[in-house]
């Protein structure tokens, strides 16, 4: 137990000797140990609890905290003001030490009795400046340092958000002087691959009220949505001359098609309308009076493709659908078929990559066996494999109409080859069977 006890107060002194041979009190410490000849660590240990004791029940205790809380920081004081070297890190230490020392004097003098009634008050005050002079006047200024730090970046943060802002700002005014520019020379207004905030929006909005005759509109390849949708509407609301539309792979959904038509109806000549890499399901299509409906790889669906049938029979201006890359499958193409049985407008259908095979090719054909306008069927990239050409085919072999059949990686094998070739032989349609 004695070895343990002697262990400890070795490491305390230890620790000690160094503060106690520094140069601020070493002056101070020197003649007291040469006079009671006895090591000033075993000094400073042995006042220690008499120091404790007296800081609780001793009277003018607040004095003495206070005293010996000016003590080393005076002296430090007085040596950096003496040194001819300028120490900065060591002065923003002092000068947190003393900010937080004149603090606590002032709030002691407001509080006065109540701290006199805490008499353990000052020895925890003198315990916490004697830490603070030698560890937390450092970590402080590291803290406010971090603060700073924090600040400054804070502050570079708004400066590029401003920039960043201003140079929104400066694109789409420079964007509404080109649409401006493309207007007056040929009707027509384009926007590709640009990012709009809301603000940038509005001001498109604006900029579209003041094409009066605009015939042709594309905003391709950017992040419109619903919402910018309506902005775009909302500028083209009173336009009576419209004609075509592209918004190609713009994030449009099944509101940005009702929105649209809402707003247009048939106020317009729109002959073409273009929204391909979108994913809309269909419904609001039906309201647009069109030659030229390119809908390409927009998640179209069951229920889409439905809404689009229905639309088609009662639709006679429309020549050319592209429905290419869509999930449409059998039931789909039947639906299309029954839908386009009778219609004597549609010249060009394209059903590429739909994930339509055999059964759906059989619904197709039977259903446009006798149809009076179509010319060029395309299907490649189905898996319809030689029954589904078969079927087909023989569906299509007395329809006089169609020149241009386009079966190009459907699968199809020896059977499918040779019913190609007697398609041809016998009514002189091109079929592209690939490379």
């Amino acid at each position: 137990m004695a070895a343990v006890i002697r262990e400890n107060i070795g490491n305390v002194k230890n620790k000690l000797d160094p503060y106690l041979h520094s140069e601020q009190i070493d002056s101070y410490l020197k003649p007291v140990e040469e006079k009671i000849r006895l090591e000033r660590s075993l000094i400073v240990l042995g006042l220690f609890p008499i120091v404790i004791i007296y800081m609780i029940f001793g009277g003018c205790n607040d004095f003495v905290c206070n005293f010996i809380g000016i003590l080393y920081p005076i002296c430090a004081s007085l040596s950096i003001v003496k040194s001819p070297e300028t120490n900065y890190a060591k002065e923003k230490e002092l000068l947190i030490y003393w900010i937080v020392y004149s603090s606590l004097i002032s709030i002691e003098y407001i509080g006065y009795n109540q701290f006199h009634a805490l008499r353990i008050y000052w020895l925890v005050k003198l315990i916490f400046l004697i830490w603070f002079i030698n560890y937390g006047a450092a970590k402080a200024k590291k803290l406010l340092e971090i603060v700073a730090l924090v600040r400054l970046y804070q502050k570079e943060l708004e400066q590029e958000e401003n920039e960043e802002k201003d140079n929104k700002l400066k694109r789409a005014k420079r964007i509404e002087e080109e649409m401006m520019a493309e207007y007056e020379e040929s009707s027509k207004a384009s926007i590709v691959g640009v990012t709009f905030a809301d603000e940038d929006m509005i001001l498109m909005s604006n900029a579209l009220k003041k094409l009066d005759d605009l015939a042709t509109i594309k905003l391709v390849s950017m992040s419109l949505g619903d919402v910018g949708m309506q902005y775009v509407a909302e500028g083209l609301r009173n336009n009576t001359t419209l004609v075509e539309i592209s918004f190609s792979n713009t994030e449009l959904g099944s509101e940005s098609v009702r929105i649209l038509a809402q707003v247009l109806g048939n106020k317009t000549a729109l002959t073409t309308l273009v929204l391909r890499e979108n994913n809309i399901e269909g419904d609001g299509i039906q309201h647009l009076t069109l030659t030229t409906l390119e809908i390409g790889n927009i998640d179209i669906g069951e229920e889409g493709i439905r809404h689009l049938a229905d639309a088609l029979k009662t639709n006679n201006t429309i020549t050319t659908l592209d429905l290419g890359l869509n999930k449409i499958k059998d039931e789909g193409a039947g639906y299309l078929g029954a839908a386009l049985r009778d219609n004597k407008t549609l010249d060009k259908l394209d059903l590429g990559s739909c994930e339509i095979e055999a059964e759906g090719a059989r619904l197709l054909g039977n259903e446009l066996r006798n149809n009076k306008s179509l010319t060029s069927l395309k299907l490649s990239g189905n898996s319809i494999k030689d029954e589904g050409v078969q079927h087909l085919l023989n569906a299509l072999e007395n329809n006089i109409i169609l020149n241009d059949l386009d079966l190009a990686w459907t699968e199809f094998g020896e059977d499918g080859t040779k019913a190609i070739d007697a398609y041809m032989e016998k009514t002189g349609c091109s079929v592209f069977k690939g490379f």
